[in-house]
């Protein structure tokens, strides 16, 4: 089955977008850490929590041979074919892999609507 890296639960109440800072720049702790074969280069990440645990995590990788064995090469391709790898996560080491970590989420009927706010 193919799915897209896109975020999506149960009801989608509120929809958004996140944007994180990795220790060692993620790669690096990724193909470390959850033994990605050699020959995928990691370019994507999925966390799903459910009542305070991690149910699912998953890490998106292209094949080197095809798509370049650096994100400079990755970079110039349009669309990427790429594989689901399932792993095995505590919250712990999630905390240890994330420097920054920001989720921004609004509500679901206001999906098609761009919001501006003051700050003052």
């Amino acid at each position: 089955m193919k799915e897209k890296l896109k975020a999506n639960v149960q009801y989608n109440d509120w929809i958004g977008d996140s944007a994180a800072d990795f220790f060692n720049g993620g790669q690096f702790f990724i193909s470390e850490n959850f033994n990605i074969p050699e020959e995928y280069f990691p370019i994507g990440i999925s966390f799903y929590f459910e009542d305070k645990d991690f149910k699912c995590v998953y890490v998106i990788a292209c094949k080197k041979s095809k798509y370049g064995a650096s994100m400079d090469e990755i970079m110039k391709h349009s669309n990427i074919k790429a594989k689901r790898f399932d792993v095995d996560m505590s919250f712990e080491a999630f905390l240890h892999m994330v420097k920054r970590l920001q989720i921004t989420l609004k509500n679901n009927n206001l999906k098609n609507t761009e919001i501006e706010y003051n700050t003052d």
